[in-house]
């Protein structure tokens, strides 16, 4: 037998309460005495999925601290900021939007921080800086 992974479970899910919930013929507080569970293991799963992003960008997260601990959560996400990646600062503002923490002006703050103390090939002053990603544009 197929065993399913836990994204298809998850969509499986989904698939069969979605058109209860939306035709309202079914509110989800009363649709099963799991369904907060149902919910806080989608929660836990979207971080998870998240912190593997991360990891993908070779940030260590602690996954489970990252999902429970907000001032953790916060900080991973500035740390993300602080990096003169620029795929690194869209996880960083994709993370904040996400989790509405930090707000979008102090990601960028950092970023901004980082990217004029910090000197380097990949970082050249802003005169210099013809065709390279304006962290700025972001506050459009």
């Amino acid at each position: 037998p197929h065993l399913l992974g836990m994204e298809e479970l998850l969509r499986l899910c989904e698939d069969k309460v979605a058109p209860y919930l939306e035709s309202n013929k079914l509110a989800a507080a009363d649709w099963s005495p799991s369904w907060p569970f149902y919910v806080l293991f989608r929660t836990r799963m979207s971080d998870f999925n998240r912190v593997k992003e991360l990891e993908a960008l070779h940030v260590n997260v602690d996954v489970t601290r990252f999902g429970m601990d907000d001032g953790y959560k916060r900080q991973v996400i500035l740390d993300l900021a602080a990096s003169s990646s620029e795929s690194s600062l869209r996880q960083a503002i994709d993370l904040a939007k996400k989790y509405q923490t930090p707000d979008l002006c102090t990601v960028l703050s950092e970023h901004l921080a980082y990217y004029f103390s910090t000197p380097s090939p990949t970082n050249p002053p802003a005169s210099a800086a013809s065709g390279a990603t304006n962290p700025l544009h972001y506050l459009k």
